[in-house]
């Protein structure tokens, strides 16, 4: 896989000043030529700025130069075994084009989260470098199932970086960490007929990622849930509670 630099001024200007990449070997060194490169395709609108280009060897070059995002990353994802693309690609409603974005994690205690970055589904919008999230979060805070988020390419990474978000959607996540997994079934019977969604993730067997949409009573749920944390059965974690979901609470805190 080409190493990736990044680009002085252009694209245009980087292809011209193009030195050469080393490529090892046991006997000695053979230099490939590189070129400059569009992470946004110019066939997508890719311009030929600074911020979307990037330094590739030519045969990157050759093999990458109108293909889509989502392309690309379904060929990173066969390169790389999965290793940084996990689960599936879900569909869009609207057949929107999908990405895959990266949010850096801080510690916020040792040992947790027990990973450095969660990577999240987000469908194109109309606003370049502007996604909307189709995930509900399992570590990452402060973002929801909806909300629209700005990403920046990161080029030595070759993925979509979170930068900030843009607007929300209304949603709130919350997560659920099972403590008697007997009573697993009991607690999602409860969450589906309160309205919301949840998603699993296979390493981490006990805990629950729940979308609360806009239109659910997140009072009533937020009492039922309390009682079973009470009981020892769960713990609780509120990772972004929304505005609409807040004016239910009287003692949010």
């Amino acid at each position: 896989m080409a190493g990736v630099q990044d680009v002085p001024v252009s694209v245009g200007r980087a292809a011209r000043h193009a030195r050469s990449i080393p490529q090892g070997g046991a006997r000695g060194v053979r230099w490939l030529p590189r070129r400059g490169d569009r992470w946004f395709a110019g066939a997508e609108g890719g311009c030929g700025a600074a911020h979307n280009g990037c330094v590739a060897c030519r045969a990157c070059n050759r093999d990458k130069p109108n293909k889509t995002l989502e392309q690309w990353d379904d060929e990173l994802r066969d390169l790389l075994g999965g290793m940084i693309m996990e689960g599936d690609r879900p569909v869009s409603p609207g057949s929107a084009k999908m990405f895959r974005v990266a949010f850096d994690l801080a510690s916020e205690r040792p040992g947790w989260p027990p990973v450095s970055t969660e990577r999240l589904w987000g469908e194109k919008t109309g606003t370049k470098f502007e996604v909307r999230l189709v995930n509900t979060p399992f570590f990452a805070r402060g973002i929801s199932f909806g909300d629209h988020v700005q990403v920046r390419p990161d080029h030595e990474r070759r993925e979509l970086v979170f930068e900030q978000l843009m607007s929300k959607s209304g949603h709130s996540t919350i997560r659920i960490v099972y403590l008697q997994r007997n009573l697993r079934g009991e607690i999602e019977v409860e969450l589906q007929g309160a309205g919301c969604s949840f998603e699993r993730a296979g390493q981490f067997e006990a805990l629950l990622a729940v979308d609360v949409p806009p239109s659910a009573n997140y009072l009533s749920l937020r009492s039922w849930l309390g009682e079973r944390a009470r009981e020892g059965i769960l713990e609780l974690q509120e990772a972004a509670i929304s505005l609409v979901h807040k004016t239910q609470l009287s003692n949010y805190p």
